[in-house]
């Protein structure tokens, strides 16, 4: 029996993250989860991974 990963509705490479809740999750883990988000997204809408990229970068010499 042969087994292919077959990628959900979204091709590969188009997404970063897939998330599945499921009901084991609570309302405490979803606002985590968006808090968390929230952070992410301040920090590369304020480039602050684009600095620390370019650190990680020079400090490798590249």
């Amino acid at each position: 029996m042969c087994f292919y990963y077959l990628f959900p509705v979204i091709p590969k490479g188009l997404i970063l993250l897939r998330m599945i809740p499921t009901a084991s999750h609570t309302l405490q883990d979803v606002e985590e989860t968006l808090n968390a988000f929230s952070a992410i997204r301040e920090r590369l809408e304020s480039g602050t991974y684009k600095r620390l990229s370019a650190g990680v970068a020079a400090a490798f010499g590249e």
